[in-house]
């Protein structure tokens, strides 16, 4: 039957019947129409007010495994004054709340490892900091920036001593390049200590320059502000 047919009918079934009974005849039939509707106008709701709240991303870093989340506000106010980030205008965004074990996959575990990967490809992230077996983890897939392409000659002199080095192997485990100086160890960081971040931790934390950052300065400057003694 063609959408005019149809409605014609439906029409004629409700002439002469009450408000009500037309009421509860279109309740029962077309009920999930209105939950769908529903749904559709509260997710286009939420969708309008997160993009009429949210600001533009001035810089953005994971400390995965950290252990902070609840200094994590104070943390971003702090390097947004050091940076010299309007927070009025832009968002200086510090994840010190996510966890995962990469020895111990989970679904959850997967989920997340899922949402980095896919907000790194983004662009969305900066840098990242983790314990040395998620860092590997991310490594091994080229999520961070050689550093000896990355730091000027003075910063590469000063973190040289704490670098953190990974080799390269291709598809078959055939070795392609050995000691990439990827990460750099964060050793008695005053600053990690004061945020409560990885303060259980048995080894430093390692900080990485993620590939897709479009934001060197703020970059190295958040290196710098996290090593500053």
């Amino acid at each position: 039957m063609a959408m005019h047919d149809e409605v014609k009918e439906q029409h004629k079934k409700l002439k002469g019947r009450s408000f009500r009974e037309k009421l509860e005849y279109f309740w029962y039939y077309y009920k999930i129409h209105v939950f769908a509707a529903i749904l559709a106008a509260a997710a286009a709701g939420i969708f309008i007010r997160d993009v009429a709240a949210s600001r533009p991303e001035a810089f953005s870093a994971v400390l995965l495994n950290a252990g902070g989340s609840e200094r994590q506000a104070d943390f971003q106010a702090d390097f947004a004054a050091y940076a010299g980030i309007d927070t009025e205008a832009y968002d200086c965004a510090i994840d010190t709340g996510t966890s995962l074990s990469v020895g111990s996959m989970s679904q959850t575990g997967f989920v997340t490892s899922q949402k980095l990967i896919g907000l790194a490809q983004a662009g969305n992230i900066d840098v990242m900091v983790s314990d040395s077996e998620a860092f590997d983890s991310y490594a091994e897939g080229k999520m961070f920036l050689d550093l000896r392409e990355e730091l000027t000659p003075e910063e590469y002199s000063r973190y040289r001593e704490d670098f953190y080095y990974i080799d390269y192997t291709d598809e078959n485990g055939t070795l392609t390049e050995e000691n990439v100086p990827v990460g750099i160890c964060l050793k008695d960081s005053a600053k990690l200590k004061e945020w409560g971040c990885y303060s259980d931790a048995a080894a430093p934390p390692i900080f990485g320059f993620v590939y897709s950052s479009k934001r060197p300065e703020l970059c190295r400057l958040f290196l710098e502000y996290l090593t500053a003694e």
